[in-house]
């Protein structure tokens, strides 16, 4: 039993090397002469991916279905903004050693069927559809890959080597709404009363009358001025006299300077007088 579960799983192991190297022998083939038939907006298509990545995206009118094929690839087929045909459209996707994806609105109502070798065939529009809703049948053919039909995309786009078929994005780009601006109030220079309160001051303070030009003398000073000065005259201390004081020293010397200076300046008494410029008495 064992021997027979290991040539089994070499069996197996050996027809999927020979059916990867032959599979994909006949792509290369396939490629050469295989092509994408349709556009964006046609109603019926044939899309092919091989060893390359496909993203097309239908805005058909009345879309009635067609094919898709995808093999050593990744393909998407997004049908969001497209418009099925009254009677519903009809897809058939094969997918060899790849992943096919196709995106419908979540009010549409998809049927999937088909069989799926070491793969799967799924479904997830992710709501019920309501009576009356477009009708999408898939008939998918798996072998080593995955068939997904739902309402979310795949970010193909962004590996950068994704062949982009149809007008890019889902919606319509949102209108720029510019912020409006906001008002920026002048701040209030502020005034105040000073220069007024000094102007007063200067204006009220009396002028020092100056010389007429040509006379020497003042002019007469206004009355208020004259009271003012009066004022300022009265309300100055007089300064009082420093009292004598007492002399230090040595006074004899003093007096003795004071009766020599006396004697020096004295004039000289006339011949046959006395000292004091009288003249003797006579006797008899």
């Amino acid at each position: 039993m064992v021997r027979f579960a290991g040539r089994l799983l070499r069996l197996v192991v050996v027809g999927f090397l020979v059916g990867t190297v032959a599979s994909a022998i006949a792509a290369a083939a396939a490629r050469r002469r295989l092509v994408s038939i349709g556009g964006p907006d046609d109603d019926h298509v044939e899309l092919v991916a091989i060893f390359g990545s496909l993203d097309f995206r239908s805005v058909a009118r009345s879309f009635r279905g067609g094919s898709l094929l995808s093999w050593f690839a990744g393909s998407q087929l997004d049908l969001r903004r497209a418009t099925p045909d009254a009677a519903g459209a009809d897809l058939e996707v094969k997918t060899i050693f790849a992943a096919t994806n196709v995106v419908v609105p979540e009010e549409w109502h998809v049927r999937v069927e088909g069989p799926a070798v070491f793969g799967a065939n799924t479904a997830l529009t992710g709501t019920e559809p309501a009576p009356g809703a477009p009708e999408l049948r898939v008939r998918a053919v798996t072998v080593f890959g995955g068939t997904s039909v739902s309402a979310r995309p795949w970010d193909l786009a962004a590996s950068g080597k994704t062949v982009v078929i149809g007008p890019v994005g889902t919606e319509a780009a949102p209108v720029p709404v510019a912020a409006a601006p906001v008002p920026v109030a002048a701040a209030p220079v502020p005034v105040t009363a000073e220069p007024v309160a000094v102007a007063a001051e200067v204006a009220a303070e009396p002028v020092a009358a100056e010389p007429a030009p040509g006379t020497g003398t003042a002019e007469p000073m206004p009355a208020e001025a004259e009271t003012v000065v009066a004022a300022d005259a009265a309300a100055t201390p007089t300064p009082e006299a420093a009292p004598d004081l007492p002399q230090l020293g040595r006074p004899r010397r003093r007096r003795r300077a004071a009766a020599t200076t006396a004697a020096d300046t004295a004039p000289d008494a006339a011949p046959g007088t006395n000292p004091d410029g009288t003249r003797p008495a006579s006797g008899g």
